[in-house]
């Protein structure tokens, strides 16, 4: 997957991210733990989330899949504040 740094931060992040705002709305765990691996397998790092997507539950269920299935030191997590 095709890289592109972050400003002059030195950080460098696949060019597609994931998305989690239908997580735990739409999107079960087990779907969404189809969706991550799937994403990283392929070369993703970028994960955005936000504490307002399903008022946290999809915050919540990125935390639980990076206990069991994909490590922490694997992505980059992009979330956001204010916004509940």
């Amino acid at each position: 997957m095709r890289r592109r740094s972050v400003g002059s931060s030195g950080l460098s992040v696949s060019r597609a991210g994931l998305g989690t705002m239908t997580w735990a709305r739409d999107t079960k765990l087990e779907d969404a733990r189809a969706l991550l691996r799937t994403f990283v397998d392929a070369g993703g790092d970028l994960v955005d989330t936000a504490p307002a997507y399903a008022r946290g539950e999809a915050e919540r269920m990125l935390g639980r899949l990076l206990r069991t299935d994909v490590a922490r030191d694997e992505l980059v997590i992009a979330t956001k504040a204010g916004l509940v």
